[in-house]
Parts: C-alpha cells; sequence; structure tokens
C-alpha cells in the first residue's frame, strides 16, 4: 500500500473517534446499573458507538492509502496487529493478577485459550474485530480496484448474513461470526468518503438510513422479535448495523457542519483519538476493579462514568510520559546493539 506523503489528520474524523472512546466508556460504565430501566434504555440508545469507532478505522484506512503495493500489504496488517495485541496480552496480564489477588485463578486451559484468543476474557473480541476488519478492508479495496465482481459477490454474502442475524441469532461462537456482517460498514464508510462534502446527499441518506430502521423496528416489534439494539450486537444484524449507519451519519453531518468550533479542543481530540485503542482497554481494566468493589452500590452512575474516565485518561498520559522518557536511550542502546525486530518498533 501506497500511503500519501502530505496525509494530514482529519479533525472530523478525529472528532468522530474521539466521541467514540467516550461513548463506549460510557456505556461499560452504565452497564453496572442495567436494573435501573431509564439507565438500560440510554444505554441501548448509545450502542452505535462501537459503529462509530469502526468507521473511524476504515475512513482512516481509505483516507491514507489510496493504492497498493503488493510489498507493503503485511507490514500494515502487521503494524495493525501489534496495535490490537499489545495492549489486550497487558490486559490479559491485568487479568491474571487480578484473578491471583481476588482469589479467582483462571484454569491453565483457560489461560491458555485466552492466550490464543478463544478463552472466556470476552475482550478478545475487539481483537478478532478489528483484526478481521484490517484484513477484509485491504481485500475489499484491492478488489475494488481490480476485480469489482468480487467486490460485489463478497457485498450481497455480507448481506445475506445480517439479513439472517436479525430473525435468527445463530449458535455458533459470536467471536468467529463478526468478519460475515460487520464488513458492511467499510461499504458505508467508502459511500461517506466518496460523498465527502456533498451534504446534501449525504442528509438524503442519512433520512433513508432513518425510514429503514424505523421500518425495521416496527416488523421485529410487530412479529414478537426483540428490538433492544445490544440483542442484535453479538454477530451485528442488519437491524443493529443500520441503527448504527444512522448515528454515524447524524454525527458526521453535525461535525462536518460545525467542526470549525471544536478548533480549540483539537489538542484533546487529537489525543483521544491517536490513543483510542490503549484507552479502550485501559478503561476495561479499571472497570474490572469496579466490578469487584461492587462500586455501583454507592456511587452515581454518571459520576462512576467521570471517574472511570479520569482515571483512564490520567493512566494514558504517565503511560506516554513514561514510554518517551525510556524510548531514547532504549533507541540508542539497540541502535549499539543492532537488534533488527526492535529497530522497527522504537
Amino acid at each position: 500500500m501506497k500511503t500519501k506523503e502530505t496525509f494530514q489528520r482529519n479533525i472530523v474524523i478525529d472528532s468522530l473517534r474521539a466521541l467514540a472512546i467516550i461513548l463506549i466508556i460510557l456505556i461499560h460504565a452504565l452497564s453496572l446499573y442495567l436494573g435501573n430501566d431509564s439507565i438500560r434504555n440510554i444505554w441501548d440508545t448509545l450502542q452505535f458507538s462501537v459503529p462509530l469507532f469502526v468507521f473511524c478505522s476504515s475512513h482512516l484506512f481509505i483516507q491514507k492509502h489510496l493504492n497498493f503495493e503488493h510489498l507493503a500489504i503485511l507490514p500494515y496488517l502487521k503494524k495493525r496487529f501489534l496495535r490490537l495485541l499489545l495492549p489486550y496480552y497487558a490486559y490479559l496480564l491485568f487479568i491474571l493478577i487480578l484473578s491471583i489477588f481476588t482469589k479467582q485463578i483462571t484454569s491453565f486451559s483457560d489461560l491458555v485459550k485466552n492466550i490464543f484468543l478463544v478463552g472466556s476474557v470476552d475482550l478478545s473480541w475487539v481483537v478478532w474485530l478489528f483484526g478481521s476488519l484490517a484484513i477484509i478492508q485491504v481485500l475489499l479495496w484491492y478488489t475494488y480496484k481490480n476485480n469489482k465482481l468480487f467486490t460485489y459477490i463478497s457485498v450481497i454474502i455480507f448481506l445475506a448474513c445480517a439479513i439472517w442475524f436479525t430473525v435468527y441469532r445463530p449458535s455458533i461462537e459470536y467471536r468467529f461470526l463478526l468478519w460475515t456482517t460487520w464488513p458492511l460498514l467499510i461499504i458505508f464508510t467508502f459511500i461517506i468518503y466518496k460523498l465527502k462534502e456533498d451534504m446534501e446527499n449525504i442528509f438524503f441518506l442519512t433520512s433513508f438510513i432513518a425510514v429503514g430502521t424505523a421500518c425495521f423496528y416496527w416488523v421485529l416489534l410487530s412479529n414478537g422479535y426483540p428490538v433492544f439494539f445490544y440483542q442484535h450486537k453479538y454477530p451485528p444484524s442488519l437491524y443493529f448495523l443500520m441503527y448504527g449507519a444512522l448515528g454515524i451519519s447524524i454525527f458526521y453531518v453535525i461535525i462536518q457542519k460545525f467542526h470549525h468550533l471544536l478548533q480549540p479542543l483539537q489538542p484533546a481530540i487529537h489525543f483521544l483519538s491517536t490513543s483510542s485503542y490503549s484507552l479502550f482497554f485501559i478503561h476495561y481494566a479499571f472497570l474490572e476493579i469496579g466490578k469487584f468493589l461492587h462500586i455501583e452500590r454507592s456511587l452515581d452512575p454518571y459520576l462512576f462514568f467521570l471517574i472511570l474516565f479520569s482515571g483512564t485518561i490520567l493512566f494514558e498520559i504517565m503511560k506516554e510520559k513514561v514510554i518517551k522518557k525510556i524510548r531514547i536511550p532504549l533507541q540508542d542502546f539497540v541502535k549499539t546493539h543492532s537488534i533488527p525486530f526492535l529497530k522497527t518498533h522504537l
């Protein structure tokens, strides 16, 4: 893949990704308070946050990688998987330490399964999702430029799976099915990217998706199917993906129109966007502590969110400072001792 040398940060996409990580932390904080019906409704309404995060990742891929070079594909995928696996294994180590501290030690077989992303640690779905999407978006983008028939057939398959999952929830482990429907958001991202600042057509697309989502809701409700968005998330049905696309479209239009007002916040937005993967795993580690302490018994849900969000941000800032402090001497050591692998990752 050939990356544009003049690539610049897109404040609209950075703002959307910053919003996505904030909302993801919020819904995870609220997940401890689902006994409250109003909290549960807000929590379910915010389920578009993960589709928004997927949209931003796919948009940045399309924006940066407009031409393919075969030799650059593997380095790109290697970089993506390292960005996912390193924080996941750090989180896994934390869970192991926490389980020892709480005397709920996991079995050795489950530990091995977690290492290979198939154990009881549910958060491995994030690696499965973004890892599979990294591969699929490379394939889709390449075939779109070289063999559009393959792209169209793939879209039909993804769409058929999404329709099927709307009325039938498969018994197969959902982590193995994430690749079957989430790629539809890559297609949606490509459409938005092509429209760019054509707000009239984007508004028309948003209206169409809103009507489609409402029709889906009515049909599902009329026939006795569940209508909570979370119930359609693992793996995502067409109903869930359309709702996600609706949320994406609405906030894309809003931020595209008013992004100039966000200029004073750009440093904070840039931090949240570029650190989003790390923030995801850090906040989940803190969330595990909150669960262990039964924090929901003593704290208001929104106060807990503020504590969780603030703690996550502070930890990430301290982590970056520590890494920055040790990186330069470590780079000097690597250069002196000629360690090829580390040279490419520092």
